[in-house]
């Protein structure tokens, strides 16, 4: 009797042990570049000023464009690249096309408020 309580007791403390375990990889400290790297996607970087808190390392802002003037945003499918080193996995394809496809909608979403989302540019 002794011991049929003892294990109904053992199960739920060990279930519980695995998630506390297992959430702490979620709780693991991401770590910002210090240097960005100047790949060569881009062709002139001098414009592309430091990042504030929140940003980016590098971020590039006209300053002088009347956002007020704009009614229509295209919206372009969310892409993702791969580097040939990269440690993105294969199998995960499927996986970061369908996040990068609910991030497209989300933007959309949050867009279409004020703006007509339109595949051509125009007036």
């Amino acid at each position: 009797m002794m011991m049929k309580c003892a294990h109904r007791l053992a199960i739920p403390f060990v279930l519980s042990c695995v998630v506390l375990l297992g959430s702490f990889g979620g709780c693991a400290k991401t770590q910002q570049m210090h240097e960005p790297l100047k790949t060569g996607f881009l062709e002139d970087y001098s414009m592309l000023r430091p990042g504030q808190e929140g940003e980016a390392l590098l971020v590039y802002k006209n300053q002088k464009v009347d956002w007020k003037s704009y009614d229509k945003a295209i919206v372009d499918s969310v892409t993702i690249w791969r580097d040939k080193d990269s440690p993105l996995k294969e199998e995960w394809k499927a996986d970061l096309q369908q996040l990068a496809d609910y991030f497209w909608d989300k933007l959309v979403k949050a867009l279409m408020p004020n703006y007509k989302i339109v595949s051509k540019p125009g007036p």
